[in-house]
């Protein structure tokens, strides 16, 4: 019996799963609207999706004959604020359309089944861009808030809400006078951690300038370092995934990039970059790389960099 049970809910999540999978293709295809290339092609597709049904349903039950009936009541017989259908008081419901109607076949010379498809067809285009907005607004990108934290200090927590495409800023003051060093850490959504651990004193501590690039096209992501110090600086950038490490003499205003795919691990990054002759300096990159594929958790949660 337990055989058969097994087969039955096998067979039911096959079944589910197709009928499930165009819902799960549009949303994945949804889940890119704010990327697209073709933004027209969604537009008149929204469009196509409106306009062809009730076409049909509005020829089907004679809709159409009473709006075209209303507005040439309204041009032939002057019954714009009090509607006739047929020679009958009509007020079923407001005619609205039947006036627009009325007003396209003044301005094209008579009412005609076009001078009501026309503007039903403008009401349905007008219908496609609210929905395509409405789409890319809930689909792509949004709002995000980060929490910065100090490790070497007691204050803090601050939070921040970044909006799409764009940036903030801020500086904090050490707290005790003769602080040099600094230690944060910021957390945002999907994994997202930065740490910055250094010194601000001393000719040989480094001043490194490291920016993250991702290419959600494909999943890869690119660091980019410029010393902004005095002197030369050995980076080792330690991938804690693959622990492939690299280092690089970077001299003063010198800028290095370099690029990693995450498509092994699903789109999750994880850098450690340190410097040779500065013990004190320490930066974390890691997070997630959203490409609007299927994804699953960080599979390095738990471990730790010595790993």
């Amino acid at each position: 019996m337990r055989s058969v049970g097994f087969v039955k809910r096998a067979a039911i999540a096959r079944l589910s799963s197709c009928l499930f999978a165009p819902g799960e293709w549009l949303l994945s295809r949804l889940s890119r609207l704010d990327k697209t290339q073709w933004p027209v092609l969604w537009v008149i597709g929204l469009f196509i999706i409106q306009a062809i049904p009730a076409t049909f349903v509005r020829a089907s039950n004679l809709e159409e004959g009473r709006i075209i009936a209303i507005a040439r009541g309204a041009i032939e017989d002057g019954h714009w604020l009090t509607p006739f259908l047929y020679g009958d008081r009509f007020a079923e419901r407001p005619v609205l359309l039947s006036w627009i109607s009325a007003l396209f076949g003044e301005l094209t010379g008579g009412v005609t089944l076009w001078s009501l498809r026309v503007p039903h067809l403008g009401f349905f285009f007008a219908g496609a861009l609210l929905i395509y907005g409405l789409l890319r607004t809930a689909t792509g990108k949004a709002a995000a808030v980060f929490q910065v934290r100090s490790g070497n200090t007691l204050t803090g927590p601050w939070t921040y809400t970044v909006g799409p495409d764009r940036e903030i800023s801020d500086d904090w003051t050490f707290v005790w006078p003769l602080q040099t060093a600094y230690d944060l850490s910021v957390y945002g959504p999907n994994g997202f951690m930065r740490t910055f651990k250094g010194s601000i004193v001393g000719h040989d501590k480094a001043n490194l300038d490291i920016k993250s690039i991702y290419d959600s096209s494909c999943g890869d992501i690119t660091l980019r370092l410029f010393n902004r110090g005095a002197t030369t600086s050995q980076v080792n950038i330690l991938n804690v995934y693959t622990k492939e490490k690299i280092s690089h003499n970077l001299k003063s205003g010198e800028s290095l990039a370099k690029s990693w795919s995450t498509e092994k691990y699903f789109g999750w990054y994880d850098f450690l970059v340190e410097v040779s002759s500065d013990s004190s300096f320490q930066q974390r990159i890691a997070g997630h790389i959203e490409t609007g594929d299927d994804s699953m958790s960080d599979p390095a949660i738990g471990a730790s960099v010595a790993e």
